[in-house]
């Protein structure tokens, strides 16, 4: 009766002729082209009534997206993607129909492959994903039950693109765990950064298990699996398969490096050295790694010389050019000045008589300022105020030290620096002028310096109003500089020392903000003072929002140790994460059962 049904299912043009299996994401059939007169498999999204709308949405996108991702690519082991469509609110995919087992399913009847079979493999899937990454498209799902054997060709298929991230993808995919536990890669588990790499992980984990016939770190639970994976806990390969050949040994260890950059670095790289294997199976000798490289360098050395001169080629053209309009430029300069000559002197006698006293008088006017500021300093002084004036700051002590805030405001701290290091030699504006060259340092990251300049200007009681004048302006610049990764000893000490300024209420409040590194670098500062911080916000920030699935874990842990029952809410939305957030999830049931019964 269920074999009826079936059979009158229909997928667009494509007739039903049984069911192949079904999983997490719906069911695979066996149906039949009527057109083409070939066998597919169709694929089919599950409606479960259970899933909120959101969860549902988002299993329609990815659905979606891996028909998307399976159409741009075609390999001879990449399974085909033909059509796709919709019936009666059923998304559906038209794939190649792959008449073989699974990788899984051989892994499990015969343990431990031979070299050569699992060399085989290897080069066949790396191939699919070289092609795949060449697309800027990331399987995310590598494992044994995605690879199937195609007895018509004699090749083994990557197939189920249903996590990929793809460079053509809008839907949002960080802080979700996404991808098989004991397949996933560390960055995967950690929900970090994805790219190739983690493919290329995944691949060593099935190359393990092909050679050894154990998975390398497979656990009595999911989270000691994802731990294990995190810390790349397993067994040599060597110590439970003698005969792998040294190279092809190296490549799986490099594979299973945790630190993405340790990988091998792309499929490309993994099939040479598949190559390499080959050789080393078959006993060829391998050529010194020193030959030809004197050849190889000679060979750099002249396409550096001939790169050179083209670019001088290049260029020769444009300077010409340069040095007309420059010419040019000069021309038109002398005749403006010969026109105005020529105005000047068909003037009336009276008008240009009357242009010449008003200049005049400004210059004396200016002079007599200039003289009335330079009784006040000292020759030292005067020439600090003469160096200015030639590097093209003019004014009085107090009109540069106004020019210097506005720099800062508007980013241009080089200048700030550059004037207010130059008036902290004017005595009667040197305790201001260091509040303004710390604040400078402070946006330039010279910590140190800073809190030199700082110190010098709360010596008087001039420099510690003008610290709090612009104290606004300093605290934001500290923000900005806390904000930008883990800080250095010097800023934090910078930090603990501006305190005073507001009380720390700034640098408290920064200590619940959602910026990681902003939220911790405050509470270093805090430490730094010897000011009592409330971690528990910190921690429940941590566990909230951190991108990384052990830090989180770790902040789960930490509001279990304080053992305050404000942690309780925090730890139970946690827990009820499950396979979402499976490290997280685990151990925040743990902190709850051990310390909020």
């Amino acid at each position: 009766m269920e074999q009826s049904a079936q059979s009158a299912l229909k997928f667009g043009r494509y007739e039903v002729i049984r069911l192949l299996g079904q999983g997490a994401m719906g069911k695979v059939y066996l149906a039949l082209d009527p057109v083409l007169k070939r066998q597919v498999a169709i694929k089919v999204m599950g409606v479960d009534s259970l899933l909120d709308h959101a969860r549902h949405e988002e299993y329609l996108k990815r659905f979606a997206l891996e028909a998307q991702a399976s159409a741009r690519l075609s390999h001879p082991s990449i399974v085909a993607v033909y059509d796709a469509g919709e019936e009666q609110g059923l998304p559906w995919i038209a794939f190649e129909y792959i008449d073989g087992e699974r990788l899984e399913d051989l892994l499990r009847r015969e343990g431990p492959l031979p070299i050569e079979s699992a060399l085989a493999i290897g080069r066949d899937i790396a191939s699919a994903l070289h092609h795949a990454h060449s697309h800027h498209i990331v399987h995310r799902d590598i494992k044994p039950g995605n690879m199937l054997f195609d007895k018509k060709t004699i090749t083994w298929k990557l197939a189920d693109f249903g996590v990929v991230k793809a460079p053509f993808s809008g839907l949002t995919q960080e802080g979700k765990v996404l991808g098989s536990p004991g397949y996933m890669s560390p960055e995967q588990i950690d929900g970090t950064e994805v790219d190739a790499r983690s493919d290329l992980f995944s691949l060593g984990v099935v190359m393990y298990e092909m050679l050894a016939g154990v998975h390398p770190f497979t656990r009595d639970s999911i989270p000691s699996t994802l731990f294990a994976t995190l810390n790349g806990t397993h067994t040599p390969l060597r110590e439970l398969r003698h005969d792998v050949p040294a190279g092809l040994n190296e490549a799986v260890v490099r594979l299973l490096a945790v630190k993405s950059a340790e990988r091998i670095q792309s499929a490309e790289a993994f099939l040479e050295l598949l190559s390499e294997s080959d050789e080393e199976q078959a006993g060829t000798a391998k050529a010194p790694a020193s030959a030809g490289a004197a050849p190889v360098i000679h060979k750099a050395s002249m396409i550096s010389v001939s790169a050179l001169a083209a670019v001088c080629r290049r260029h020769a053209p444009a300077a010409r050019n340069g040095i007309a309009k420059l010419y040019a430029g000069l021309r038109r300069a002398l005749a403006h000045l010969r026109s105005m000559t020529r105005r000047l002197s068909a003037m009336p006698p009276n008008r240009l008589r009357g242009i010449v006293v008003s200049c005049a008088v400004a210059l004396a006017f200016a002079a007599l300022i200039h003289f009335l500021v330079s009784m006040h300093l000292s020759p030292q002084e005067r020439r600090v105020m003469a160096d200015l004036a030639d590097d093209g700051y003019r004014g009085s002590p107090s009109r540069l030290l106004t020019m210097c805030r506005q720099f800062l405001r508007t980013g241009n701290h080089d200048e700030a620096e550059d004037v207010s290091e130059e008036l902290v030699h004017v005595r009667r504006v040197a305790d201001r002028a260091y509040v303004l060259l710390g604040w400078a340092q402070l946006c330039d990251e010279d910590y140190d310096d800073a809190s030199e300049a700082f110190g010098k200007a709360e010596t008087t009681a001039k420099g510690t109003a003008e610290l709090r004048k612009i104290r606004r302006d300093i605290f934001e610049s500290l923000q900005n500089a806390l904000k930008d990764g883990e800080a250095s000893r010097d800023l934090i000490a910078l930090g603990a020392g501006l305190l005073h300024l507001d009380k720390g209420k700034s640098v408290n409040t920064w200590t619940e903000d959602k910026d990681f590194w902003l939220r911790w670098n405050s509470v270093h500062v805090l430490e730094a003072a010897h000011r009592k911080v409330d971690m528990l916000p910190v921690y429940a920030l941590d566990l909230k929002y951190a991108s990384s699935a052990r830090t989180r874990s770790s902040a789960a842990e930490k509001l279990g140790e304080l053992k305050d029952r404000r942690a309780v809410p925090a730890l139970k939305e946690a827990a009820q994460r499950g396979f979402q957030d499976p490290l997280v999830s685990a151990t925040a049931n743990a902190m709850l059962e051990m310390y909020y019964r």
